[in-house]
């Protein structure tokens, strides 16, 4: 193994060459060293001079480190359930919201059943009347026969003067 003073008489008999080559290593040395914040960890140098006369450090053994991170900041939990309570209470007013439109559109629906009702009645109001007249007019001929009672005109001349109240409150 060669010792210090063997380096030291090797650095002298190559001059600036052979400390051009060691301010080398030396920097890659000092890269390697600064590589401990990452996680590296050299163990032991070795220098040694090689054939050509060259001086030159070699790490030994390396421990390698991964070094992880995780933050978690703990007093954000108080921030997330506040959001999560106003999210659900967002939702809870987007609820209601659709249901009232839900409600709106079986209002406006039952309100165009109502419409589409009362154009069909309307529109069968003259029939109507004329059906009345013609039974009010049969009833009479009948009764006058003595094939219907009174009671039976009475009730033909009642449909008869509802049919003509509906005429003249479409008109």
């Amino acid at each position: 193994m060669l010792t210090a003073r063997d380096c030291t008489e090797g650095r002298n008999r190559y001059g600036a060459r052979a400390r051009t080559r060691a301010g080398a290593l030396l920097r890659f040395r000092d890269s390697i060293f600064s590589l401990l914040s990452m996680g590296a960890e050299p163990a032991h140098w070795l220098t040694a001079i090689s054939r050509e006369g060259q001086m030159a450090s070699y790490p030994i053994r390396q421990t390698l480190h991964l070094v992880m991170s995780v933050t978690f900041p703990a007093f954000d939990i108080f921030s997330i359930r506040a959001r999560h309570r106003i999210e659900a209470g967002n939702e809870a007013v987007e609820t209601a919201r659709l249901d009232q439109t839900f409600q709106a559109l079986r209002t406006v629906a039952r309100a165009q059943a109502l419409i589409d009702g009362a154009l069909r009645i309307a529109q069968e109001t003259p029939n109507q009347l004329k059906a009345a007249q013609d039974a009010e007019r049969l009833t009479r001929e009948r009764y006058r026969y003595g094939l219907a009672n009174v009671t039976d005109v009475a009730d033909a001349q009642r449909v008869l003067a509802q049919a003509e109240i509906d005429t003249l409150l479409l008109a």
